[in-house]
């Protein structure tokens, strides 16, 4: 949600789009810096985090989180973030 963004810029309309699963897609209309507060007091600051409104949910690259060394374990529905 844009709520989660400590830095944020627009992005000029029609730039920018992601691409989603069903061949379509749907417009960027900001990127920045979000702060993900996790369990046992750390927060994970995410840079380059596009913004669209369109989608519903936030998602997050599998594989850019693994390029950058993170340890991921999903387990009873829950993906644990780790380095």
């Amino acid at each position: 949600s844009r709520e989660a963004f400590v830095e944020y810029r627009r992005v000029p309309k029609g730039t920018r789009w992601l691409y989603v699963g069903n061949n379509s897609k749907v417009a960027v209309q900001g990127i920045g810096t979000c702060q993900l507060h996790m369990s046992g007091g750390k927060t994970l600051i995410l840079h380059d985090v596009l913004y669209a409104p369109e989608i519903r949910r936030d998602l997050v690259s599998v594989l850019a989180l693994l390029k950058l060394g993170f340890v991921l374990n999903f387990h009873d529905m829950c993906l644990h973030i780790s380095l």
